[in-house]
């Protein structure tokens, strides 16, 4: 089989090239994402001497580009390119449109052109918007965002779909809950934590930290992707959950144990505009349908994942930042 990888030099390409290649090491991918130095170079440099690992450069704007990576021969697509950092699409929500929207509607014009066999979508549970304490969200419940990313994930999902009814095309849309795990950028909550507590820098903390979130080790997120990949039915829309439910002052309290810092770093912050608390979501559909649980708990991957930044701080010092947490 040959996939396509949009994005996978980033956090979760990345992740799910390891995984792909440890499962189906028969299998051919191609990293489709622009060519930039440091970390992200870091990040496929294993895969290089892979002989089944091709790296094409280009951004899925580029018509050009995606015409040189779908020429290879593609089986499945996963569409991973794309903004994701909710905080910058409060301050420059165009460009996150455009790259999330246009960037999706090219990537499904190519795939048809060539006839891919599979394009999955990946979107976010910031779809559902808010949701009320105690509920278990499902594939069916209303979609009604607060950010422009999640407006602009909304509008790629529907993109997908229309592709599927008019023409046909096998699509799969999924949602996920919050992803963590190594490879991640210091932008995002998990990360930035744990690089200030190394550092022993202030860890800014939204409001009281009682945002609620499902936590996702990216290891169970690539098996999730593996498992549709081969198994998902066309034209459906998954939830990929970890069931691990936890506010943001709960994970910056096991990092801080963790790592044996002080709770004095934790500094509140104001939180940001439309924060809402989110609860887990319900991935019964893409169990029954391809038999695929989750199987990290969350302790355990924090410990993991905060060991890992402690031992690649080459990785993350160049690129890191202070900034609020997520």
């Amino acid at each position: 089989m040959r996939i396509l990888l949009t994005g996978g030099s980033g956090f979760i390409g990345t992740n799910l090239t390891s995984h792909l290649f440890q499962k189906h090491p028969d299998y051919t991918i191609i990293n489709f994402s622009p060519y930039r130095t440091g970390s992200r170079a870091t990040n496929v440099a294993r895969f290089e001497t892979n002989p089944n690992y091709i790296y094409v450069d280009g951004i899925i704007e580029n018509e050009q580009a995606l015409e040189q990576a779908f020429g290879l021969g593609v089986d499945v697509v996963v569409n991973l390119a794309g903004q994701t950092h909710i905080d910058r699409s409060l301050q420059t929500p165009g460009s996150l449109i455009c790259a999330n929207v246009i960037g999706t509607q090219k990537v499904l014009d190519m795939s048809r052109k060539y006839s891919v066999n599979r394009v999955i979508q990946i979107s976010s549970a910031e779809v559902y918007g808010p949701v009320h304490k105690g509920s278990e969200v499902a594939e069916t419940f209303r979609l009604a965002p607060v950010n422009p990313y999640g407006a602009s994930k909304v509008a790629t999902e529907l993109i997908t779909q229309s592709y599927h009814q008019t023409f046909g095309m096998n699509t799969i849309i999924t949602r996920s809950s919050n992803n963590y795990g190594p490879y991640q950028t210091p932008e995002k909550l998990m990360p930035l934590v744990i690089t200030n507590a190394l550092l022993n820098n202030p860890i800014p903390l939204y409001g009281d930290g009682g945002q609620m979130r499902d936590w996702l080790h990216i290891t169970d997120h690539c098996s999730a992707l593996d498992a549709i990949i081969h198994n998902g039915v066309p034209g459906s829309v998954y939830n990929i959950g970890g069931n691990q439910a936890a506010t943001t002052k709960d994970i910056v309290q096991s990092v801080l144990q963790c790592l044996d810092r002080p709770w004095s770093l934790v500094q509140s912050v104001p939180d940001r505009p439309g924060n809402f608390d989110r609860y887990p979501l319900s991935f019964d559909k893409l169990t029954t349908d391809t038999g695929w649980k989750p199987t990290y708990l969350l302790e355990e991957g924090i410990r993991e994942t905060a060991l890992w930044y402690q031992s690649n701080a080459d990785w993350w010092a160049e690129q890191r930042e202070v900034t609020t947490i997520r």
